[in-house]
């Protein structure tokens, strides 16, 4: 994902809310951004990993979206979007997938550091 460039940021207020999302889950907190089914499945481990990245955050931009088709790896077949984020935070770079089902509720979040 090191290779996409951010573009313009079609929903300004749905990215904030995601980054809102993203301190929410490390402070664990609950969020109504959370599918019924995904929140509860959120371990320890992952927020440790949410709340290692987001001190001294620079950025968190828009990167892409795309629609979930048959040919993506996805269990749950209630998630029909994909949008990607890069995270800057310190000397660090994080991408972040969040798979949305249509009510736009985050059903999955996929991790990866460069």
């Amino acid at each position: 994902m090191g290779g996409i460039k951010a573009g313009p940021d079609p929903d300004p207020k749905f990215t904030a809310s995601l980054r809102q999302l993203l301190q929410d889950i490390g402070d664990s907190k609950p969020s109504d951004m959370l599918t019924a089914s995904y929140a509860p499945r959120i371990s320890a481990d992952f927020r440790k990993q949410i709340t290692a990245n987001l001190p001294d955050v620079k950025s968190f931009s828009f990167l892409s979206a795309e629609a979930i088709g048959e040919d993506h790896f996805v269990l749950d077949p209630t998630l029909v979007k994909a949008v990607h984020y890069k995270l800057v935070s310190g000397d660090r770079t994080v991408y972040y997938t969040f798979r949305l089902d249509k009510y736009g509720k985050v059903g999955f979040i996929v991790v990866t550091e460069e």
